[in-house]
């Protein structure tokens, strides 16, 4: 035994005779970490976002690799106690360019932590309701067997292919909403709709794990760009206005609402300082008709700010908080285009065009 660990071994204390052995094994384990084979010193943990970029360096161990149809590649890892890892934490091996996710942590009697990491096989990027573009390593596998949450007539045709993706539980991801679609793959000819999210049986810890099923989704849109994996993309229209305290709105939301699928816009307002101001639009008007969040007609608006659909369109309205639900099942609607606005007192305060599309 060298003179350097035979002066850890005599620092070693504890107040109870557990803690005494739970402390001894901390520091056998930290004395040898980096001596096995399995240690790996090009693990970082990765940061996902707007900004995804590279994080600090983990002392991590790496050991027993696996493969399943149902799992795909995973790798059981090992650290101690005092490095904090917790389900839905990314990784990035630099050495092997390779993205993980912890989809499983235990506690080792208090000496170390264990658990297994799965690979990731694509990088999922879609855009919130302020326009950024955010991108999370994900591990999608085949789902078709399984029900996807969602049932067609016997006149819809869609194709038969159905996979499920695991996400980091975050703000971000947990802001996604039914319907929204995404590329999930090399090939750019299909989109894909999410249309189930899972948020309960992998909640563990203060992150904790999503779980998104997607089934093909036949639709093609013009605002769809695959030369930046985005699908339904769009930009924030802003038209700027002084009127009481709100100096600006910007609609938030794409450029095509289609046939038979509901739509989400939603509105923001700041002051000439640019800071949120709490306002949420009173009623939407459609035609000649207003309806309030409760879908009572009104007819006083004044000094109220509303949601307008301007066009020769048959459009369903729905309205939440700052967000409002757009549907048109009317085959004549189709090939039309309408606009979007936010009015105060007639004054037209943001507006956004909207094409109405098929289902190819």
């Amino acid at each position: 035994m060298g003179l350097s660990m035979m002066k850890s071994r005599l620092n070693v204390t504890g107040s109870t005779a557990r803690e005494t052995k739970i402390n001894n094994a901390r520091c056998f384990l930290k004395w040898d970490f980096r001596h096995d084979a399995s240690y790996r010193d090009s693990v970082y943990r990765w940061i996902v976002g707007e900004n995804p970029q590279i994080g600090e360096q983990v002392d991590i161990k790496l050991y027993s690799p696996t493969y399943s149809a149902a799992n795909g590649n995973t790798i059981k890892f090992l650290v101690q106690y005092d490095t904090s890892v917790e389900v839905g934490d990314y990784f990035y091996d630099k050495n092997e360019d390779r993205y993980w996710i912890c989809t499983e942590q235990y506690n080792k009697e208090d000496v170390n932590v264990e658990g297994k990491l799965t690979e990731c096989n694509w990088f999922l990027r879609w855009q919130k309701d302020d326009g950024t573009i955010v991108e999370y390593p994900t591990q999608f596998v085949d789902n078709t067997q399984y029900n996807s949450g969602v049932t067609w007539d016997s006149a819809t045709m869609i194709g038969t292919g159905q996979y499920g993706c695991i996400l980091q539980c975050t703000d971000e991801v947990l802001a996604v909403n039914l319907g929204h679609r995404f590329y999930i793959s090399k090939i750019y000819n299909f989109a894909y709709e999410l249309t189930r999210i899972n948020t309960v049986t992998q909640n563990y810890g203060s992150k904790g794990i999503v779980r998104f099923t997607f089934a093909q989704d036949p639709t093609r849109n013009e605002a769809d760009r695959p030369d930046l994996g985005i699908c339904d993309y769009f930009e924030p229209t802003t038209v700027t206005k002084a009127t009481t305290d709100v100096y600006a709105v910007t609609l938030y939301g794409g450029g095509v609402l289609n046939y038979g699928r509901s739509q989400y816009w939603t509105s923001e307002f700041k002051d000439r300082s640019d800071n949120v101001v709490d306002v949420i639009p009173y009623a939407v008007k459609t035609g000649d008709t207003i309806t309030d969040a409760d879908g009572n007609v009104v007819t006083d608006v004044t000094d109220k700010y509303i949601w307008n659909i301007d066009g020769d369109v048959t459009l369903s309205a729905e309205m939440d908080g700052l967000i409002l639900r757009l549907r048109t099942d009317d085959e004549d609607d189709i090939d039309s285009q309408f606009t979007l606005q936010i009015l105060y007192n007639d004054d037209v305060m943001a507006e956004k065009v909207v094409g109405i599309g098929d289902i190819l």
